[in-house]
């Protein structure tokens, strides 16, 4: 059973939300750490890593916006045994990092999938056919089950023959149904519900979830921080359920 919560507050996007103060969450503040926002270097990883370093990897964690999503790489480096990677989002973050080999987040799944060697399989959800297509050869399973195909009733299978770790980028829904800093896909609030409740129904061993896609900026209280923190409360109560 998953109970922690932690909020990494790297851009202040939780602030407005009341996940942010409940005294029942942890919250770790990481304003002050250089060379993050996009792109990780050698320096900033360390610090990271350090302030990670007191969290179980059994949790629901809040690693702020879609920019941040590599922290999930630094997370699951905790996992101590064989496990299934699953991930929603509308982009593989599989691609070659583009600056000098720095950790990304268009890239941190491959950098996980060629360095961490108790990922056993990895299945993408949500992602565009685009984004398929840019997959590279690997030498681990990767699962794909596309947007469209998910919008065309495909029943989504994930293999519970070890633990799952889910990691969450919330630019795989509408832009409709929530919005981010970056382009989305198609995927309402119900079918990702579905598909990520359908997970811990299924005798699957969840063993830890993230939660990226924070909007870097704020809105007024009538405005986008409500959507997320609704979807984001909703996260954190399905998984301690």
């Amino acid at each position: 059973m998953i109970e922690e919560v932690t909020i990494f507050n790297f851009t202040g996007a939780y602030e407005n939300q009341d996940l942010y103060r409940n005294p029942d969450f942890r919250v770790i503040e990481c304003k002050d750490i250089e060379g993050t926002n996009g792109y990780c270097d050698d320096e900033a990883a360390g610090k990271i890593r350090e302030r990670f370093k007191e969290t179980a990897v059994n949790g629901v964690h809040f690693i702020d916006a879609g920019n941040y999503h590599y922290l999930s790489k630094f997370m699951v480096e905790k996992v101590e045994e064989e496990f299934t990677l699953v991930v929603f989002d509308h982009h593989s973050d599989m691609k070659e990092s583009e600056f000098f080999g720095l950790l990304s987040c268009g890239s941190w799944i491959l950098d996980v999938v060629n360095t961490n060697d108790m990922v056993k399989r990895v299945v993408l959800i949500g992602i565009s056919d685009e984004q398929k297509e840019m997959i590279p050869d690997v030498d681990k399973e990767i699962i794909v089950y596309t947007d469209n195909e998910i919008r065309l009733g495909a029943d989504v299978e994930i293999p519970v023959d070890c633990p799952i770790y889910i990691s969450v980028d919330k630019d795989v829904l509408d832009e409709e149904e929530l919005k981010t800093t970056w382009d989305q896909g198609i995927m309402t609030i119900e079918e990702f519900f579905s598909i990520f409740k359908g997970i811990f129904d299924n005798d699957a061993n969840v063993i830890g979830v993230d939660v990226c896609g924070e909007v870097e900026y704020h809105f007024g209280p009538d405005g986008e921080d409500i959507r997320n923190q609704i979807f984001n409360n909703e996260i954190a109560d399905v998984c301690r359920a």
